[in-house]
């Protein structure tokens, strides 16, 4: 099967949040790719234009782990069942001087 790739940039509030890179059959990143992603759905698009019914989805996790002094020590991919985990994401915060505030 031949396949597509589109890139997609997400915003929120006119700040870009995430890019999307999907890998789709041709036929339907044809559709996508004359479609207005900025104001429309793919999923919809899929299930609505391409009349695909979608049924369930993975998650995969890109995690890079570095030491205290930044130098990666791991890489790797992981993924996870839907129905068997939370997400849960924690950010530490950059730590400025109180005289840099």
């Amino acid at each position: 099967m031949k396949s597509s790739t589109i890139e997609m940039h997400r915003v929120l509030d006119r700040e870009p949040v995430s890019l999307e890179l999907p890998w789709v059959p041709q036929a339907i990143g044809k559709r996508l790719a004359n479609a207005d992603l900025a104001t429309r759905d793919t999923f919809l698009i899929i299930e609505n234009d391409c009349d695909v019914s979608l049924g369930h989805a993975g998650l995969r996790i890109e995690r890079l782990t570095r030491d205290a002094s930044g130098q990666p020590v791991d890489f790797e991919y992981l993924y996870f069942r839907r129905d068997a985990f939370q997400c849960r994401l924690r950010i530490d915060r950059e730590k400025i001087p109180r005289n840099k505030r």
